[in-house]
C-alpha cells in the first residue's frame, strides 16, 4: 500500500532549485580549489560539499521539512571551506575534527556575506564531535547528511558524489567554469 502525500515537488524542480542555489556560491568563491584536496577516501572536498548540499536539499524536500533552502545549500557547500590537507602528518591537524569548522567559517566570511543561519550551519556541522549542536533545523539536516555522505565516501558505497545526477554535476561544473560577461 502506497501512502499518498500531497504537494511533493517533482525531482526535476528540486534539481533546478539546487542548481540555482549552488552555482552562485561555486562561482563567487574558492570552492573549486577544494577539488584538489581529498576529503574521504577518493572523494575530493569539493565533491563532498556538493554531495552534502544536494542530499541535504533532497532530504528537506522529500520529508517536507520547512526550512530556508537557499541557506541550507549555501551552508552545506561551505561547511568544509578550508584549504589544507588534513590527512598530512602535521601537529596542527591533530585536532582537525574539532577545529576545522572555525577555519571554514573564517574563510567563508572572507569570501561571502553570510547570514547568521549560514554561519551557524558552518560552525556547528561537526556535532556531536563538537559539543554544541546547531541552533536550527537546517544545521541538523546538514549534520546528519554530512555524516551519511562521509560514511558512504569512506566505505566506497557511492561511486560519484551525486548518484544518478550527472546532469546536475555537469551543470555545476559547466556554469562555474564559464567566465562571467
Amino acid at each position: 500500500m502506497r501512502i499518498k502525500t500531497k504537494n511533493k515537488k517533482p525531482l526535476w524542480k528540486i534539481e533546478k532549485d539546487f542548481i540555482s542555489y549552488a552555482v552562485p556560491v561555486i562561482q563567487d568563491g574558492r570552492l573549486l580549489e577544494a577539488d584538489s584536496f581529498l576529503q574521504h577516501a577518493e572523494t575530493t572536498r569539493y565533491e563532498h560539499c556538493v554531495a552534502v548540499a544536494y542530499h541535504s536539499l533532497m532530504l528537506a524536500e522529500k520529508l517536507q521539512i520547512p526550512c530556508d533552502k537557499k541557506s541550507l545549500v549555501t551552508g552545506a557547500l561551505l561547511h568544509d571551506y578550508f584549504f589544507y590537507d588534513w590527512h598530512e602528518s602535521d601537529i596542527t591537524h591533530m585536532y582537525h575534527g574539532f577545529t576545522h569548522p572555525k577555519a571554514a567559517l573564517k574563510n567563508a566570511l572572507c569570501d561571502f556575506d553570510l547570514n547568521p543561519l549560514e554561519q551557524n550551519i558552518i560552525l556547528r556541522h561537526m556535532f556531536p564531535v563538537t559539543p554544541i549542536p546547531p541552533s536550527n533545523i537546517e544545521g541538523l539536516i546538514i549534520c546528519f547528511t554530512d555524516k551519511l555522505c562521509g560514511l558512504a565516501e569512506t566505505l566506497h558505497i557511492n561511486k560519484t558524489p551525486l548518484p544518478d545526477c550527472a546532469d546536475i554535476w555537469n551543470a555545476i561544473k559547466t556554469d562555474s567554469e564559464t567566465p562571467a560577461n
